[in-house]
């Protein structure tokens, strides 16, 4: 009887084992079953849409000087704060709209912005391929 027992016991704890061991596909030796190609430019799809952000907050053309010269100074209610002489060579070409060429706040203004403009049609390039596979059925 007693050993009966231990061959019950045995087997109920031997048979789980075996299962287990030899029924089993490994786990990690398998290919996977919804990775893509297109799934792998998914890093770097987050990755210019944060190089974006990070334009609109450092580029100059967004802030600081050439945005408040193009978007504050032409309104008439705007009050410089300061001498009359300080900054008149600005006054007098964007309140009359008289831009010159070789202007530093103009060209960092349109610059800046061109540069956001390419960098966004490069995310869409990057993202436009990306959707159309995972539309797909």
């Amino acid at each position: 009887m007693k050993r009966n027992k231990k061959i019950i016991r045995t087997f109920i704890l031997l048979v789980p084992v075996m299962i287990l061991f030899f029924g089993c596909q490994k786990f990690l030796d398998r290919k996977p079953l919804t990775a893509t190609f297109t799934d792998l430019h998914q890093g770097t799809l987050e990755s210019q849409s944060l190089g974006l952000y990070n334009i609109l907050r450092s580029y100059a053309g967004f802030s600081t000087l050439p945005w408040i010269d193009f978007n504050s100074i032409r309104d008439d209610d705007a009050q410089k704060g300061s001498s009359t002489t300080d900054g008149a060579e600005i006054n007098a070409e964007f309140e009359t709209f008289q831009y010159t060429k070789d202007d530093w706040a103009t060209n960092t203004y349109w610059d800046d912005h061109f540069y956001m403009i390419n960098q966004a049609n490069a995310e869409i390039a990057i993202a436009v391929p990306i959707n159309k596979a995972k539309t797909r059925w």
